[in-house]
């Protein structure tokens, strides 16, 4: 049976979101942890404590790498049970505690609201970055109110301080482009 979390849901506002737990690993409560991209997931080996959703800010008991991604544990959670619930909640960390990112490399949440823009085109806003199956999508809110995902690390998308650029993209990636 899961356990019901009556924890904070929302962090406080000068919180970035790292990313969401996955699934339980193990009979200690630990579960998988999804980083919004690269440089959360370096980010988050060096936090001593976190807000997740759910939970509210908490000690990290332990947080290793376990084959391609990451296992944390939580002092709060140290059964199954309990981290069941806690699987897709959101996970944050203070702005001002979290490490430069390495090598030019943004946090997630610094793209959110940046324009993009396909050979040199405006298409939209970033709304969200998703973290997908190991690799990390812009959710772009188009104009008329609907989206298009784009993959963040393709070698056609450049992130500026200001925009996201789309250059050259394949033929088909965005709705109702068939190519040259």
């Amino acid at each position: 049976m899961t356990e019901r979390l009556t924890g904070q849901v929302e962090p406080p506002g000068d919180h970035v979101l790292l990313g969401r737990l996955g699934k339980v690993f193990g009979l200690a409560g630990a579960l998988h942890f999804r980083p919004a991209g690269e440089a959360e997931g370096r980010a988050i080996l060096e936090l001593d404590e976190v807000f997740v959703a759910g939970l509210g800010t908490v000690p990290v008991r332990e947080i290793r790498r376990h084959g391609n991604g990451l296992v944390i544990a939580f002092d709060a959670v140290r059964r199954p049970e309990r981290a069941q619930g806690l699987v897709n909640a959101r996970v944050y960390a203070p702005a001002e505690a979290l490490p430069e990112p390495a090598g030019g490399a943004l946090y997630a949440d610094a793209l959110r609201d940046l324009p993009v823009f396909i050979d040199g085109q405006p298409f939209g806003t970033v709304a969200e970055v998703l973290g997908v199956s190991g690799a990390e999508l812009l959710a772009v809110e188009r104009p008329l109110g609907n989206q298009a995902l784009l993959p963040l690390h393709a070698p056609y998308v450049q992130v500026t301080a200001d925009a996201v650029l789309v250059i050259d993209p394949p033929a088909g990636l965005i709705d109702g482009d068939d190519g040259p």
